[in-house]
């Protein structure tokens, strides 16, 4: 896959519009960094022919934009989100609004990318339970605490963290948690970057 092409154009987009655009810019303005995990799963998919290639990006915000960049290397992309589409979309760009777990099953993708979706989610088990049936490698993010404290500012801690991957009937290839702690917003600084690389059995 053209991964150097993709994080070029991610680069620029940053460059030109400010991670405002991906709404993360509030955590900049606290001193906090989450472009990285864009550019991991760059790194990270598992794909080999981006021409032939369909994602599905579980939880990409109405605007698209990370899509909207795998769009321009790959086959197909499959937006999911829970608000409407807010942005005209190219033909090879497909956005289906509702809860993952709410929708027909996915069939015929080659990969998922799920980007600090899952903090966010009020049913963890049931969300995982429906990206686990994509028979598909899945690439997670999200932010994780090894305080509990942190519970109330919906960080996933490690007794949450575990109870969802047990969902998972995948291989985990690789657990990253070697990036910057984020300290910011953390009176313990344990809030730190989590990424999976989930492959199936």
């Amino acid at each position: 896959m053209h991964s150097e092409n993709l994080k070029r154009k991610l680069f620029q987009h940053f460059q030109t519009h400010g991670l405002d655009a991906y709404g993360i810019g509030n955590l900049l303005r606290d001193g906090l960094q989450r472009a990285w995990e864009y550019f991991w799963i760059l790194d990270n998919l598992p794909i080999e022919n981006s021409t032939e290639a369909t994602v599905l990006d579980v939880g990409c915000d109405p605007a698209c934009l990370f899509p909207l960049i795998l769009a321009t290397e790959l086959k197909f992309i499959l937006a999911n989100d829970i608000p409407p589409c807010s942005v005209e979309l190219p033909d090879n760009v497909v956005y289906q609004q509702g809860k993952i777990q709410e929708l027909p099953a996915y069939r015929c993708v080659d990969a998922v990318t799920c980007v600090s979706v899952l903090e966010h989610v009020e049913d963890k088990s049931a969300f995982c339970k429906a990206l686990d049936s994509i028979a598909a490698p899945i690439l997670l993010t999200c932010e994780f605490s090894r305080d509990d404290a942190h519970i109330a500012e919906q960080l996933v801690t490690l007794d949450v963290l575990t109870d969802c991957l047990s969902h998972f009937q995948k291989h985990y290839l690789s657990r990253m948690e070697e990036c910057p702690v984020w300290a910011a917003n953390s009176r313990s600084g344990e809030w730190r970057p989590l990424a999976l690389l989930l492959l199936p059995v």
